[in-house]
């Protein structure tokens, strides 16, 4: 692959690059994009510069269909390393064949290729080594005019594309920013947030104490690097934490709290945070990548407590209690119930019972509650 020429008139800029800072409301990507230009495919694909890897990526066309063209972005990867924020860089390449596998009404299945050589990009540099494209694909075919008038457009929102991207990681509005702050700000255990492979979008105090330590846990280029036993919960999609229906309902879903011990060494609890994102975002793969899940790592005494303990500190009922501690010591809610000898369900009814007694909203702001009641803290 090599950069193309930028050799633009007035009339392909259509009356100026004015970069507009284009909000959520005005323009999306990729979808947008690819309704307004039907013959294009558009890429969003995050990449890990420093380890010239390619994290997840999502192509579409103006169908909403997806194609796979990973393997196009993976073998250009030095080439989109090279590519510089703030503006379009177009770029050519050699032809390559992307391919969609979409299903009719009928339910057959239908190929559908596409053959590119050129596309015009654009990157946002994400902080911790991440770096967020979107490449607009051009067919074979296309004048080079028409290339260039593409390009020229993409440049003039590149500043639509950088508040998508601030959506991405820090949530509408700051919101997801927001709402990771409050979720570990009252955890007296060590906690953080992160989002795809351990990239931590914040932390508390008593997490700083562990991490300056250097144990188990340890942040590199902004990445929380973590024993191998912890590997599944920094799968790149989100979706990879088991879900259970809450007991007091019959139509929503919740994640519910991954819990494991480390022989001789802390908890960990990782959870995803709920997010308010539409049945439609939560298709797309680099969406699913940047969802929120909290990492809570509790000191070994805390399997010392006992359900008693826990009774008289939180106010919930023996049998809650019993669970609890279960949980605590890191089992899941159906181990817990068979030990006890209750049912499953009987067993997650407790816990929602537990929940409504404690004020809070899941299983691990339950644990996190009773282990603030105890008084479980990190060493100082």
């Amino acid at each position: 692959m090599y950069f193309a020429g930028r050799d633009f008139n007035e009339s392909v800029l259509y009356g100026g690059q004015t970069k507009e800072r284009r909000n959520r409301s005005n323009l999306d990507f990729p979808y947008a994009l690819a309704k307004r230009f039907e013959f294009l495919l558009f890429s969003i694909f995050v990449l890990d510069a420093r380890r010239k890897k390619i994290e997840i990526c999502y192509t579409i066309d103006d169908n909403r269909q997806a194609w796979e063209a990973e393997h196009l972005l993976g073998n250009e990867i030095d080439t989109f390393s090279q590519v510089k924020a703030n503006s379009c860089t177009p770029v050519t390449h050699d032809t390559e064949i992307l391919h969609c596998t979409a299903t009719t009404p009928d339910g057959l299945s239908r190929d559908t290729t596409l053959e590119t050589n050129r596309a015009a990009v654009l990157m946002v540099e994400l902080g911790m080594g991440l770096q967020l494209y979107l490449a607009a694909h051009v067919p074979v075919g296309f004048s080079d005019s028409l290339f260039q008038g593409v390009v020229a457009y993409a440049d003039d929102i590149f500043g639509g594309f950088e508040a998508y991207a601030e959506d991405l990681v820090y949530g509408r509005n700051r919101t997801e920013l927001t709402s990771a702050q409050y979720w570990i700000k009252h955890i007296k255990s060590p906690a953080l947030v992160f989002f795809g492979n351990g990239s931590v979008l914040v932390k508390n105090p008593a997490m700083e104490k562990v991490l300056q330590k250097g144990g188990d846990l340890r942040l590199i280029d902004g990445r929380i690097q973590a024993p191998l036993s912890l590997a599944p919960f920094f799968a790149r999609n989100s979706r990879d934490l088991p879900v259970d229906a809450p007991a007091n309902t019959g139509s929503t879903r919740q994640e519910q709290a991954r819990v494991m011990s480390i022989a001789g060494g802390p908890r960990y609890f990782v959870e995803a945070i709920p997010s308010q994102v539409s049945d439609e975002e939560t298709r797309d793969p680099v969406r699913s990548y940047f969802r929120k899940k909290v990492l809570i790592t509790a000191d070994t005494t805390s399997s010392e407590v006992s359900a008693e303990t826990i009774k008289a500190a939180t106010g919930v009922t023996h049998q809650q209690a019993r669970i609890i501690k279960k949980i605590i010591d890191g089992k899941t809610v159906r181990q817990a119930a068979e030990e006890i000898g209750i049912s499953y369900n009987t067993a997650r009814n407790h816990l929602a019972m537990a929940q409504q007694r404690t004020a809070t909203s899941s299983q691990i702001e339950l644990v996190n509650s009773v282990t603030k009641a105890i008084q479980i803290t990190p060493d100082q």
